[in-house]
């Protein structure tokens, strides 16, 4: 099995564009919108992520392994894109409903309330885009092309149209516009594909759609206890501390997690592959990703001290508020994407390439759990710092637990060099 060099590549551009650059503006934003205006757009944004993970439903990597098993067949294949689109719109218009009526319930302020619907043009955004599509086709240039321009183009309109406060309304669209732009793109890109395929006409089949539903319910589930890890801190914090603490820790959790998204163009690529060759030779998969693992892990260490090293002299420079306790709270998550980049090779590329789904959902819906009320417990006690610690020990937790279950599935030799 070999590194997909040019997958890779492409995958590393996407994850710039999408994760990456998204990062960078979030200082500039702070600045030009105020500690309160940001903290809402984090807020709304976070809410946002819960709709996204409804929507997706775990198709980016239950939908890549199917892809990747019947892309031989246009048949299947096609009829496979189809049922997943209309899960994933039926999946879209339920959280456009749970949206309303929450804002309705608790009567939340105006302002909170126009970022949350702001933030459902991410949630459209997932719904129409078939990245899984694409990735189970090993098709990474396309995904990267169409994303690139979408975040691009709205970002530099950041840069024009975000001048101050008076602003926000603006920064909501363009903050959450490119994933709706990308979305229909990468839609209209795959109907053209499949234009050239000659099939019968699509006819909704309910056993077909719910055994799809069924089949992907743990990685939902186990998906879903994972956006906890990316979304209870700022939420609690918000309730607890307001948005201004929950803005910048938010802030210093996504400059984390930008560092952690380093690994996602080899992790990304190497699935579709990882999926086929473990089920074809095990013992020469898993001296593959041992080596992947060690040569990970050792980059991981030094990013992370170089992270540290240079990040006041990156914040002084865009002249970001609130620089000192960013920089703390970013110090206690500084081993995380370590601890990410571990849980993927362990869990997702071979508890869940190997199809332990099931197992899989236990360990990170234990771990959620288990952040969830560390979360609560340390906000409330030391606010900001006490988030921190909370996420660093979610991720201990499941990185222990994703070690457990790779063992379980294929044994000690996949640690043991022989």
């Amino acid at each position: 099995m070999q590194l997909p060099l040019g997958n890779i590549l492409f995958s590393a551009l996407k994850i710039i564009v999408n994760q990456v650059l998204p990062i960078v503006i979030l200082p500039y934003l702070l600045k030009k919108l105020g500690d309160f205006n940001f903290g809402l757009l984090m807020i709304a944004q976070t809410i946002a992520l819960f709709g996204v993970t409804t929507v997706e439903y775990g198709f980016n990597l239950t939908g890549v392994r199917s892809v990747a098993l019947v892309r031989q067949d246009p048949n299947r294949l096609l009829e496979l894109y189809r049922d997943v689109n209309l899960v994933k719109l039926l999946f879209c218009l339920l959280c456009a409903v749970v949206l309303w009526f929450a804002q309705w319930l608790f009567s939340l302020d105006t302002d909170l309330c126009l970022a949350i619907t702001a933030g459902f043009l991410m949630v459209l955004g997932s719904a129409l885009q078939p990245n899984w599509f694409f990735m189970g086709m090993e098709w990474f240039r396309q995904i990267s092309l169409v994303q690139i321009f979408s975040r691009a183009t709205c970002l530099v309109l950041i840069f024009f149209l975000v001048q101050g406060e008076g602003d926000f309304l603006s920064a909501l669209a363009l903050f959450f516009a490119p994933t709706l732009l990308s979305g229909v793109l990468l839609l209209a890109a795959a109907q053209r594909h499949f234009s050239r395929v000659a099939v019968a006409p699509y006819r909704v089949d309910r056993p077909r759609l719910s055994r799809l539903v069924r089949d992907g319910v743990d990685v939902y589930l186990s998906q879903m206890a994972a956006s906890l890890f990316i979304s209870t801190n700022t939420l609690v914090l918000g309730v607890l501390s307001g948005p201004v603490d929950s803005g910048r820790y938010a802030l210093a959790e996504k400059l984390m997690r930008g560092v952690a998204v380093l690994s996602t163009p080899v992790t990304e690529a190497l699935f579709p592959r990882v999926v086929v060759g473990l089920q074809a030779d095990l013992h020469t998969g898993l001296v593959f990703l041992r080596r992947v693992v060690l040569a990970g892990g050792l980059a991981f260490v030094v990013v992370a001290i170089l992270s540290y090293v240079f990040f006041d002299f990156a914040t002084e420079r865009i002249g970001l508020s609130g620089g000192g306790q960013i920089k703390a709270l970013f110090a206690v998550m500084a081993i995380v994407p370590g601890l990410i980049f571990l849980n993927n090779i362990c869990g997702t590329q071979i508890v869940l390439g190997l199809g332990h789904a099931r197992l899989f959902r236990n360990v990170v819906m234990v771990s959620g759990l288990s952040l969830v009320g560390c979360s609560w417990l340390f906000s409330w006690l030391w606010g900001a710092p006490g988030a921190a610690v909370a996420l660093l020990t979610g991720e201990v937790v499941i990185c222990v637990g994703m070690a457990w279950a790779s063992v379980r599935v294929v044994g000690w030799n996949w640690f043991v060099r022989r």
